[in-house]
């Protein structure tokens, strides 16, 4: 995560877990300086939602193992959510754009659907999977 707090937050819930090694740090950067390949990458509500897919995608890719799996979540698209006026831009696509994205960056398997909200007036989580090539 690139905010500290939240990294912060990570550590307090999972310190738990044996040899997990915890980073606060712009995804984009690190990944493009790291030479670590993962077997699983997860974003809940970050850096997908945040960084231009046609950068972070590609990059994620190439860090992947073969058959690992990439899974992320946020928010599902609106006409609201389009802005590209904001002070932080949100990379918000449907779910078939996604999938189509994913499919272009090397990746297989690709699944993306929209979970409902908690109640009638709650807005969904669209969930995303896909595994690497």
């Amino acid at each position: 995560d690139i905010a500290p707090s939240r990294t912060a937050a990570a550590v307090q819930a999972w310190q738990h877990l044996p040899n997990v090694r915890w980073v606060a740090a712009d995804a984009v950067t690190y990944l493009s300086d790291t030479q670590t390949r993962f077997d699983v990458v997860y974003s809940i509500f970050g850096a997908v939602w945040f960084t231009d897919p046609a950068v972070l995608l590609p990059l994620v890719r190439a860090k992947m193992t073969p058959g690992g799996v990439f899974a992320f979540s946020h928010l599902p698209a609106t006409e609201q959510n389009t802005s590209v006026d904001r002070a932080v831009r949100k990379w918000d696509h449907p779910a078939d754009r996604w999938v189509r994205m994913l499919t272009t960056s090397g990746f297989r398997s690709v699944t993306a659907e929209v979970i409902d909200g908690p109640a009638s007036d709650q807005r969904g989580t669209l969930l995303v999977r896909a595994l690497a090539s």
